[in-house]
């Protein structure tokens, strides 16, 4: 219910503005087109894989291909609607058509607020936002505005929490040959299990950016409910701490990428991230790099509560296994190499090849896990 009155306290003043801004445009026909911005960004191409391995395919989904697997659907394609209301007040949406996890065709609304600007360079916004975990702006989903053929993090990177409904605060403080940024923000997480409910975010984030390289870091607070499968309340209090650190640095032609995130929380299992990446730009148009990075899930086991009322029986039966949570860690480690080569009008084609390692001790009675295979993607990206 809570979450309804959320939905409706954020969308409803959008749905007034929209129909509002749709009545004028018969008062003047032509503003519209003046106060509409539209963009787009796609990602086409091929993905094979030699082994059963794991990969963060375009739309920051977690996907784990199949042994000699050749897929087209680490593909994405989407648009970006900008409507400015008056010279301060405006509406932004974002939205994505890709493949999920299970390789069928669906949609996302990654992005959709109205922005305030109140003047020396501060701004307010109600609405949907991605959280800002390392990669997570609004380029999140488009890869041309990346170096690397596919994204650092999933996007449940932030242990789970890929989206929240809210309010934020922007500020912008100009120095002389450079810029401060700082961001605000209280709302309602989404996490993407449903026995997972987020009920209060808060966040902090702050940037540096200068001619030649820029470092932001974010600190995210969440209080979220959690539940069995079967709906048995676990913990109604329990919390999550992320802190995320990122930085670029250009030196002549060299590029230097690195970042780092890591998350505690209760239940669900602590998370940590980082990723370091050498870009060369040979020329105008051609930057060859490598891109390593690692991730690591920690799982501890926990128990899980029985039903209230029910009596424990007579006599107990054999314990079953394995038991009900996993208890160890999950590690994924890979090393890729590519090339970047931009072509005259907003296109780039990608080519990667990525060494994909990964070790799993979190299941009972099967010991460690392993695998590891190599990956190939070549796409052809763009903007407009």
């Amino acid at each position: 219910m809570l979450r309804k009155v959320i939905n409706f306290i954020i969308f409803f003043p959008l749905l007034i503005f929209t129909v509002g801004s749709c009545v004028n445009l018969n008062a003047e026909e032509n503003h519209w087109q003046d106060a509409l911005t539209v963009n787009g960004y796609y990602t086409l191409g091929a993905t094979y894989s030699d082994s059963e391995v794991p990969i963060i395919s375009n739309g920051n989904i977690l996907r784990v291909l199949d042994e000699d697997e050749l897929t087209f659907k680490n593909s994405i394609a989407g648009l970006q609607l900008r409507y400015d209301f008056t010279d301060v007040f405006s509406f932004f949406v974002q939205g994505s058509a890709l493949f999920d996890k299970n390789n069928d065709f669906d949609s996302s609304l990654d992005w959709a607020y109205l922005s305030y600007d109140m003047g020396y360079d501060a701004k307010i916004r109600v609405g949907r936002f991605q959280i800002p975990l390392l990669q997570g702006t609004e380029l999140k989903n488009i890869g041309y505005s990346r170096l690397w053929a596919n994204p650092l993090v999933p996007n449940s990177g932030a242990g789970g929490y890929k989206d929240y409904e809210g309010l934020e605060l922007l500020k912008k403080i100009a120095l002389e040959n450079s810029n401060l940024n700082f961001q605000v923000a209280v709302g309602k997480p989404s996490h993407e299990l449903s026995f997972i409910d987020g009920k209060l975010l808060g966040l902090v984030s702050a940037g540096y950016e200068a001619r030649n390289y820029w470092i932001r870091g974010a600190l995210l607070h969440i209080n979220y409910e959690i539940s069995t499968a079967n709906d048995l309340l676990i913990d109604d209090s329990a919390q999550a701490l992320t802190a995320s650190i990122e930085a670029e640095y250009q030196y002549q032609k060299l590029i230097i990428n690195a970042g780092l995130s890591d998350s505690n929380t209760d239940i669900t299992p602590d998370s940590n991230m980082a990723y370091l990446s050498l870009g060369y730009q040979v020329n105008n148009h051609l930057t060859p790099y490598i891109l390593g990075k690692i991730s690591r899930l920690q799982f501890e086991s926990y128990s899980v509560p029985g039903r209230p009322g029910v009596a424990a029986p007579a006599v107990r039966p054999p314990p079953r296994l394995p038991p009900a949570s996993p208890d160890g860690d999950r590690q994924n480690d890979s090393l890729a190499l590519g090339f970047r080569y931009d072509l005259d009008g907003g296109y780039a084609v990608k080519v990667q090849w990525e060494h994909v390692k990964t070790e799993d001790d979190s299941r009972a009675n099967q010991g460690t896990v392993r695998s590891r295979g190599n990956v190939l993607s070549v796409f052809f990206e763009g903007v407009f």
